[in-house]
């Protein structure tokens, strides 16, 4: 049985920001730099770092970035990271209903978000109406939760276009570089 967003939220908040730097940040740290290494982040774009965790990925983007996720306790760690950053934000918030509007953003990215979300479909759909057209988003799936097959029907069944997949034997997600078919 699947967790419920009340099991995941206590889960993280009960790991703490510190101790989940500790356990994953050197892995997170990887993972962004294999995809910033293939995605183009625009200075004039709006980002969202939709499931942002302790605010890693804020620390590599110089533009207009808002970190989104479901724990306050990971967003505290976050809020360390940005204090003296005028232009990143941090919400508290469901990946499977955001709280922004329609066709804001440049760029998502949704890292190791897909395991954490109860309804995946809706979690992308959430990520395909937040973006606009030519919106390149980066979603990436824990290997030992989706095989490259599942993880590539649940996108393609959310009407995205995969641009670039990366399976590197060295990270322990896939990633999917997408672009939306909206408009």
């Amino acid at each position: 049985m699947a967790a419920t967003k009340r099991e995941i939220r206590d889960s993280y908040d009960n790991l703490g920001g510190r101790l989940y730097d500790l356990r994953y940040g050197a892995e997170q740290r990887e993972k962004y730099e294999t995809i910033l290494a293939e995605v183009e982040v625009k200075q004039h774009e709006i980002i969202l770092d939709n499931g942002c965790g302790t605010g890693l990925l804020l620390e590599y983007l110089s533009t207009t970035t808002i970190g989104l996720d479901i724990s306050s306790s990971l967003l505290s760690k976050a809020l360390t990271r940005i204090r003296d950053k005028y232009d990143k934000h941090l919400i508290q918030g469901d990946a499977e209903n955001l709280p922004l509007r329609d066709h804001v953003f440049g760029r998502v990215f949704a890292i190791t978000l897909l395991q954490n979300t109860p309804n995946k479909a809706r979690a992308l759909e959430e990520i395909s109406r937040v973006g606009h057209k030519g919106t390149r988003v980066v979603v990436t799936a824990l290997k030992k939760a989706f095989s490259e097959e599942a993880f590539r029907h649940i996108i393609e069944s959310a009407g995205f276009m995969i641009m670039n997949f990366i399976n590197d034997e060295k990270l322990s997600d896939t990633i999917a570089i997408l672009s939306l078919k909206i408009f």
